[in-house]
């Protein structure tokens, strides 16, 4: 799973139609965060027809503001560059009802 930053996002976002985006807004002292990413790790390599990224709120203030992130961590699904669904908090069952929904 590749980062995503305030310098690469418009490139991934206009590079990539017609296929979900998941985001997952995070930071390196979350432990909610570190605990889930083996279950988004594995979701990411079953959903190969989606595209999963991290995005590390410290080191992209704009992106988390422009998504009006307040809890982390956050997922959200991006089709076509336009937000389609958030999920807030570690919850396991959560992330994947957002997953197959967007897939």
């Amino acid at each position: 799973m590749e980062y995503l930053d305030d310098d690469n996002f418009k490139d991934v976002f206009r590079n990539v139609k017609n296929v979900t985006i998941f985001l997952k807004f995070t930071a390196s002292w979350c432990g909610a965060c570190v605990k889930i990413d083996p279950y988004l790790k594995k979701m990411a390599q079953i959903n190969t027809s989606s595209y999963f990224y991290k995005v590390d709120v410290d080191d992209s203030p704009f992106l988390a503001q422009y998504f009006e992130i307040r809890a982390l961590p956050t997922f959200i699904a991006i089709t076509n560059g336009m937000e389609m669904d958030r999920v807030l908090g570690a919850n396991q069952e959560e992330l994947a009802q957002l997953i197959a929904k967007y897939k």
